[in-house]
């Protein structure tokens, strides 16, 4: 079975509205520089074998961190970033899930950070 593009774009699109209240195309603040990128991932077994990814700048990651925790984007640590893009991840996967043949689970997200 194969997952189209755009199935995976709207199930992150729908939760960073609704979870973060974010629009995921809007652009980091301009006083915030480019940075390394954040990946989650989650892989999904059972009918369907896989593995979401999200990518995004750190910078990006902090702010919906920010979001889910009500907090400055400057007061974020490093954990929580991971936290909340794991979360992030774990719930676009739970919505991939739904699209798939039964029985399928989702494994725990692991966030990673990668420089190049």
């Amino acid at each position: 079975m194969t997952i189209a593009a755009s199935e995976l774009a709207k199930a992150a699109i729908e939760v960073w509205d609704s979870v973060l209240n974010m629009d995921l195309l809007e652009s980091a603040p301009a006083s915030l520089t480019p940075s390394a990128q954040l990946y989650g991932f989650v892989q999904l077994s059972g009918a369907w074998v896989g593995v979401i990814e999200l990518q995004c700048p750190h910078t990006f990651a902090r702010i919906s961190a920010a979001s889910m925790t009500r907090k400055a984007w400057e007061e974020i640590s490093d954990d929580e970033i991971h936290d909340a893009l794991g979360e992030l991840t774990n719930i676009v996967g739970g919505l991939v899930k739904r699209h798939l043949p039964s029985p399928s689970q989702l494994c725990p997200p692991i966030v990673v950070l990668g420089t190049n």
